[in-house]
């Protein structure tokens, strides 16, 4: 497997090129649709009257164009029947492919330049993040439907995977909880979510809180769970998400990106991947639990509130559950993140004991929500 560090720079590049006039051949690239019904519109833009058909999900259809900000795709079906716009993020697509395919005008020709259609992002809001509950959207009719869905498909009701960064990947997660190192303390109520997560086995791992997802990497930017060069071999063709999910079959997707991505990515790129990563995930039949991400207030405020509304904006636009981990963090010393490493959470020496430490420490307050967020996940929707 390459080193992570070798897959950051490409993906460093990636983004150079595409922001840069780059003549390539023009072609179609094949898409899969991975939203439940896909809305297919006659203009690149949500407007009353502009819908002129649907798309089931897992539909192949052909990529024939694109707007200058890759965020809606004009595309085709396979017989062509039906020929339109969809946006971008309710495709699967190979994004390495994409700038082969032509910048093309609102009625689908090629367009030289192309007309420059403008991403909405939702207003960063600080007041919007301060006031969103810690805990959201747990018990939504969406959320039984994912799950009605996911139990149809055979996804085990006993797993859930993580996807992230390195603030999943390489600080203490989890993983306490399955192997009984942990205190609960005041809230020894969790026990029963323990017991119903630790006995079930993932391949070689005990258990869910164990095992090391695919989907969840130091370096990791939102959009790598997308990209096939960060999956080892043995994955084929398929992207890191959908590895992690072919060998899981989860219920449920604890997710937090956003530290990686204020560095090295535009708010449309991480909007864009992050409501992927949602349609994705509910069409699979996995519930996102989304979560909001921690960043020490010296190091760019603006940017980690633009990006944190648009974590919270996607969770309501996609009714799934929000962990509001960064509104908790506030009351925390240093908002619960590192100082000298600002996008990691600040831990103690008990990373999963409750003995107060939670009140102390990101890495332990992060464990106890989380905890208690597959535990209402489990009570009120999947053994309910």
């Amino acid at each position: 497997m390459k080193s992570w560090t070798f897959r950051l720079l490409v993906l460093i590049v990636l983004l150079v090129f595409s922001s840069s006039v780059i003549t390539v051949a023009q072609q179609s690239i094949e898409g899969r649709v991975v939203a439940w019904n896909l809305n297919v519109r006659s203009t690149p833009n949500v407007e009353e009257g502009n819908v002129i058909g649907q798309l089931p999900s897992q539909t192949l259809v052909f990529i024939d164009g694109r707007t200058a900000a890759n965020d809606w795709l004009f595309i085709r079906t396979e017989d062509g029947s039906l020929t339109g716009w969809a946006s971008a993020g309710y495709i699967a697509y190979d994004a390495s492919l994409l700038e082969s395919v032509p910048v093309t005008d609102a009625a689908g020709a090629a367009a030289g330049g192309g007309e420059e259609f403008v991403i909405v992002l939702p207003e960063a809001s600080e007041s919007l993040i301060m006031e969103t509950p810690i805990f959201s959207n747990f018990t939504s009719s969406t959320v039984y439907q994912i799950f009605a869905r996911g139990q149809a498909l055979g996804n085990n009701p006993r797993t859930f995977i993580k996807v992230g960064d390195s603030v999943t990947a390489t600080q203490p997660f989890l993983y306490g909880f399955g192997d009984g190192n942990y205190n609960l303390g005041p809230y020894g109520d969790l026990q029963a979510t323990i017991d119903f997560y630790a006995s079930e086995p993932i391949r070689s791992d005990p258990n869910s809180f164990l095992h090391t997802s695919l989907a969840a990497v130091n370096g990791f930017v939102s959009g790598a769970v997308f990209d096939g060069t960060w999956s080892p071999e043995y994955c084929g063709r398929l992207p890191p998400l959908e590895c992690e999910y072919d060998i899981v079959r989860p219920s449920v997707a604890i997710v937090l990106f956003g530290g990686q991505d204020v560095r090295l990515f535009d708010a449309a790129f991480f909007q864009q991947s992050m409501r992927r990563i949602a349609v994705t995930l509910k069409t699979l039949g996995v519930i996102p639990v989304f979560t909001t991400f921690p960043m020490h207030a010296s190091y760019r405020p603006e940017q980690t509130i633009q990006y944190n509304t648009i974590v919270i904006s996607i969770a309501n636009e996609q009714d799934i559950p929000l962990i509001n981990l960064y509104r908790a963090l506030q009351d925390l010393p240093d908002g619960g993140a590192k100082p000298d490493d600002v996008v990691h959470l600040t831990q103690g020496e008990t990373y999963f004991s409750f003995n107060g430490e939670e009140a102390l420490y990101g890495v332990t307050l992060r464990n106890l929500l989380t905890l208690q967020a597959l535990d209402t996940l489990r009570r009120e929707v999947i053994q309910r």
